[in-house]
Order: structure tokens, then sequence, then C-alpha cells
């Protein structure tokens, strides 16, 4: 068994950047345990949730999907919402109709700056924060994702598919966003995650990969070509003076 570090990074040259917090694992809350029987005790339970990591939330949001004239409208209520409107239209993207799994279910995507490198061969997926108290409250799901970030560190995305127009979605500052969940060649690895720095042969190699999927309709094909050209080094963990 061994550690493997993987390096976590959010995309430079945007505003308002320390929104955005670290990434922390989901067992750094936990109460300390009633007793030797508790749940926090169980080692089952403790590599379960030491493989977790969990994304907060940015900011205040309550979003509204209405249908009108068989067209959607997706809007900010001003109540539970704490963010410029301007910077809603900027953040937040309804998807075209053909790229919904349902045509009574809009998808739509909000922007996740956040981004995953390492040097050995590691596959992240994306989760619902599933373990969070009431976590069935959004009006619909999370659409979750799995792909190699060693030869395809892209930024993510937060993907939302709204299945009950009935219900506002709310999301609260702080709360959890998603979680991610990393996988290696050996099922009894371990994963540390440290502050990646944003180096000159990482924001080049990760400009290839931007706007693919606008190219070719499966980016899964384009990881040999990724692969031969990725630099052998990406990940050099930040450092403060």
């Amino acid at each position: 068994m061994s550690s493997k570090k993987i390096g976590w990074l959010i995309e430079d040259g945007r505003p308002g950047n320390f929104i955005y917090q670290s990434p922390k694992p989901i067992v750094i809350d936990r109460d300390k345990p009633l007793s030797h029987m508790a749940v926090q005790a169980c080692p089952a339970v403790n590599q379960f949730e030491s493989r977790y990591f969990e994304v907060t939330t940015p900011f205040d949001l309550r979003l509204r999907c209405e249908k009108k004239n068989n067209e959607f409208e997706i809007y900010s209520v001003p109540e539970g919402t704490r963010i410029d409107e301007e910077l809603i239209k900027r953040n937040l993207n309804l998807m075209p109709k053909e790229a919904w799994r349902r045509g009574d279910r809009p998808v739509i995507q909000i922007e996740c700056p956040y981004a995953f490198v390492t040097d050995e061969n590691v596959y992240l997926t994306q989760f619902p924060p599933f373990l969070e108290f009431n976590s069935s409250y959004w009006p619909g799901v999370l659409i979750s994702g799995r792909f190699n970030i060693t030869n395809w560190p892209r930024t993510l995305s937060w993907a939302f598919e709204w299945c009950d127009l009935s219900k506002d979605l709310i999301l609260k500052r702080n709360k959890p966003w998603f979680y991610v969940f990393f996988e290696s060649d050996n099922p009894e690895d371990s994963f540390k995650l440290i502050e990646a720095e944003y180096t000159e042969e990482l924001r080049k190699y990760k400009s290839s990969m931007l706007h693919t999927p606008r190219f070719v309709s499966n980016t899964f094909s384009l990881f040999k070509t990724a692969k031969e050209r990725r630099p052998k080094k990406l990940l050099v963990e930040k450092k403060y003076d």
C-alpha cells in the first residue's frame, strides 16, 4: 500500500477565487467517538470515509426553473441568493435540449473551477454529497462522472439535472457541493491532497484539452494522444513564502 499525492488547484486569472475553499477529507469534521463501539471506531467506516474528499459550495444561490410555452427558464430568487446577477449569468449555463438525458428534465451547468493533477495513474469520480444530512433536498440529481486525471487533468463541471420543477435549487455557502473519490491500480492505496502550483507547463497542457468537446463527441478517444504529449512531471506542490 502507498500514499499517492493528488494536487488540487483553482483556474487562475478569475476574479473572486478566494470564495473557493480547499477540498478536505470528509472525516475532518467528525466528533470524538462516544465509545470504542461508536461509528467512528469502525474500520470499515473509516476506510470508506478516508477515500472521499469534500468540496464546499462557494456562494449562496437559489434558482427556480419554470416551463413557459414549451421552453424552460432559469432565474434566481433574491431570498436565498447572495451573488450579483451578472455573475450568475456568467457562471450559469442552461444546456441545449439535445444534451439532456430526458426532454422534461433540464440540465444546467454551474462553473466549477477546480482541477486535480497527479503524476501517477489515478481516476477521479465526482459524486453528490450523499453523506450530508438531508442531502436529498435538491430537486434533482448531480450528474456524476469518472475519468483519468493523470493524462486528462481537466477542470471539473457542476452539472445538475432538474427533475422536480415545483421546487427551487438551493445552494448554501460552505455546505457540501460535491465529493471527489480517487482510485488507482491498487485498491489498498491511500491519497493525500496538496495544493498544486499552476505552472506554465501545466497551463499549456491543459489548454490543449480546452474546448475539445466542441470538436469531437468522445473526448476519451483523445486520451492516447494526451498520454503521448504529456510532460513527465505536472504535479508541483505550491509553496508560500
